[in-house]
């Protein structure tokens, strides 16, 4: 703010944890601002962790901080599974991060208990952007990805295909914790 950036009028989207989008004097700046990381729960990644790792913007604005490149590319992947990873770009986002990333992605996943989210996440990109597969991950695409503008195929990436994907007892765990949310609300 004391840099000069206004929220504007309009939400970036339509969704709850979205925030109003910010403004600058010499243009807008497509940010999409959240209140929490929106990960699945059984994808947390404690926000602690990110503001202890985070590293100055790219925007050139002293004191903004954003997500270490590796950890931003772990929050990009997980939030893709919110929707019901149909969106490309979160898998081409979480890519271009790993790239860049001076810490490697699978490190750092590795020590989240996210390693194999993090692998099943790079073949599904492979498949989904480059046409590129093998047995495994030609089948698993198929599951997550068919028919994903159905409501009965997001119910089936949100809730079955992490299984195939993620450490099943952390997806368990994880859907206990979103129901727990749910029933609270």
């Amino acid at each position: 703010m004391a840099q000069g950036y206004r929220p504007t009028d309009q939400p970036l989207g339509t969704r709850f944890h979205h925030l109003p989008a910010l403004d600058h004097p010499r243009g807008l700046i497509g940010v999409d601002v959240h209140e929490r990381p929106n990960t699945p729960g059984w994808g947390l990644i404690e926000p602690a962790m990110i503001f202890e790792t985070a590293e100055p913007s790219r925007t050139g604005v002293p004191g903004l901080l954003r997500p270490r490149d590796d950890v931003h590319a772990l929050l990009v992947a997980l939030h893709g599974w919110i929707g019901g990873m149909r969106r490309s770009r979160d898998l081409l986002d979480a890519l271009l991060l790993a790239t860049v990333s001076p810490v490697p992605v699978e490190e750092t996943a590795a020590g989240l208990g996210l390693a194999r989210f993090w692998r099943w996440t790079v073949r599904f990109a492979e498949a989904e952007l480059q046409g590129r597969t093998d047995r495994a991950t030609d089948a698993a695409h198929r599951i997550v990805f068919a028919g994903s503008s159905s409501a009965l195929a997001e119910r089936w990436t949100r809730v079955v295909a992490p299984y195939l994907t993620a450490t099943p007892w952390r997806v368990t765990r994880g859907h206990l914790y979103d129901y727990s949310i749910v029933r609270e609300a």
